[in-house]
């Protein structure tokens, strides 16, 4: 049995627990997918998940690198109470924060879903925040003729 850590630059560590083998590698494949990567080489990733559980063995901890997400995976910590598995909630979870930070990175906002440029003409802000006092654009006229 894991302890498996996602570690990503800007969202904050998640913890899972893994019972073996076939979960890690179920993992690693998520984490490929939230990204949007196809796992190209099947053997090359059981390779890799196999090479995880053997550092993890040896050394007490092992790392693996799929996109920007680091995995490290460590024997399980039976002290320190029970871990959520990674899930296909945990996967659509990820793939949502991904998503989200990927978004706010280019200026836009991951809470409503806008693109930078879909911002409030009159105030600049997103769909997060209230613009009553923000003076509409004049609209024209869609009346047919």
């Amino acid at each position: 049995m894991y302890d498996v850590t996602l570690q990503h630059p800007t969202l904050d560590e998640r913890i899972y627990a893994c019972r073996g083998g076939g979960e890690l590698r179920t993992l690693a494949y998520g984490v490929a997918r939230a990204q949007g990567q196809a796992v190209t080489d099947d053997r090359q990733m059981i390779s890799d998940v196999g090479q995880l559980r053997s550092q993890a063995a040896i050394d007490g901890v092992g790392l693996l690198t799929v996109g920007e997400i680091t995995i490290k995976a460590e024997p399980a910590d039976l002290t320190a109470g029970p871990r959520p598995r990674f899930d296909r909630n945990a996967l659509m979870d990820l793939t949502t924060d991904l998503d989200d930070a990927e978004l706010e990175a280019a200026g836009g906002c991951g809470g409503c879903g806008l693109e930078a440029d879909q911002t409030c003409v009159g105030c600049g802000r997103c769909n997060c925040d209230r613009h009553d006092s923000c003076a509409r654009p004049a609209t024209t006229s869609t009346d047919p003729q």
